[in-house]
């Protein structure tokens, strides 16, 4: 615990214009809130955390959904399209890789 006592852990995720605080679990665009619901939140978090990555839609249904989730991978597009609308111009980050998956830009 002594080794430990200086160390910190960021409770802060950015990508571009993007914030995450994982404590209060708010996000800001550019300085404003943005109200986003609990699996958009999971999703951006993921998202942010493999920034870069090229991820598909399978592996953001296990991650996010679970393994017993019974359902088609479209949940996700559709979770994808209202994080983009609620991130507002930022939401361009998130890019489409066609028949891949997502991938978050800077």
């Amino acid at each position: 615990l002594k080794r430990a006592k200086g160390t910190v852990i960021s409770r802060q995720l950015e990508c571009g214009a993007i914030r995450m605080d994982l404590q209060t679990l708010q996000v800001t665009v550019d300085g404003r809130e943005a109200e986003l619901a609990p699996k958009e939140f999971a999703l951006l978090k993921y998202l942010i955390e493999h920034k870069n990555w090229v991820v598909d839609r399978e592996t953001l249904l296990n991650r996010i959904w679970g393994y017993d989730y019974f359902g088609g991978e479209r949940v996700v597009d559709n979770h994808i399209k209202k994080l983009r609308n609620s991130l507002g111009p930022a939401g361009a980050q998130i890019r489409t890789v066609i028949k891949k998956g997502y991938k978050l830009t800077e």
